[in-house]
């Protein structure tokens, strides 16, 4: 079982102004993405997994191995996947795991400094 975040600003991103089978293909591959950050299927996989047709995955595909025009400095022009046996590879999923991680960090420690100061606030109470 994997586990992929999905940031807000997806819908913020040249992404959410695709057509609608663009988006679920998109989020398909980001859903079945591996931790090397490989989505293994076939069109006719990844389209039945998309609940798209065959026809539109492969136009949602070519979109996807296509430079963004609207693309903010992202590697490759923009573009969010490149073909490899087997599947595609999402581009930008290191950066993004990353990204998680330090996000998850910031959530780990300030639950962690919020016990921290209960349990000594606690301790204070007791020794009065």
């Amino acid at each position: 079982m994997g586990f992929t975040k999905l940031f807000t600003d997806i819908v913020c991103s040249s992404i959410w102004n695709e057509d609608d089978k663009t988006r679920l293909v998109w989020i398909t591959i980001l859903a079945i993405k591996g931790p090397n950050h490989i989505a293994r299927a076939t069109i006719g996989g990844l389209a039945h997994q998309a609940r798209v047709s065959v026809s539109d995955c492969e136009r949602a595909i070519k979109k996807l191995t296509s430079p963004d025009p609207d693309g903010m400095d992202q590697p490759e022009e923009g573009r969010r996947i490149r073909s490899v046996e087997h599947g595609w590879y999402v581009i930008n999923g290191k950066a993004y795991k990353e990204r998680r991680d330090d996000d998850d960090l910031r959530e780990y420690q300030k639950h962690y400094h919020r016990e921290y100061r209960r349990k000594q606030s606690v301790n204070n109470r007791k020794q009065e």
